[in-house]
């Protein structure tokens, strides 16, 4: 369900040859979720990132699901073949627990969070003022 929500919300990404959150999605922030794909804290984010999947395109965030178990990494939706230990490594993530990883367009890790993040703290990282309902 994840992959096909998130190839919905953001499309295609070319396969990654990096080994870092940069080069994995360059010119974008990246949400980065570390998870254990048993975990309802998952499908939890994935409701969440549901909630407003255009507001996640004007940030130009990037979402890439690292598992904890043999499933494929994800970006945007799109299995990659990535170096998932060095993105780990890189980014301090834990294995066999949930973890979001907010990190900038400059590789600066930005928000950090065991629990999954709301549109609106994603925003208030990125210092982005959120988008206001148009009047009926």
């Amino acid at each position: 369900m994840l992959q096909s929500l998130l190839v919905e919300i953001f499309g295609a990404i070319p396969p990654s040859q990096g080994e870092t959150v940069g080069d994995v999605v360059p010119h974008k922030n990246a949400l980065v979720l570390f998870e254990d794909n048993l975990a309802p804290v998952r499908r939890w984010q994935t409701e969440l990132l549901k909630l407003d999947s255009d507001a996640l395109r004007a940030m130009e965030i990037a979402v890439v699901c690292l598992p904890s178990d043999n499933e494929p990494a994800l970006v945007n939706g799109h299995p990659q073949s990535l170096p998932v230990q060095k993105i780990r490594q890189e980014l301090q993530g834990g294995t066999g627990k949930f973890e979001a990883v907010l990190v900038s367009k400059a590789g600066d890790v930005i928000l950090r969070s065991d629990a999954p993040l709301t549109i609106r703290q994603i925003q208030e990282a990125l210092g982005v003022a959120p988008q206001s309902p148009e009047p009926d």
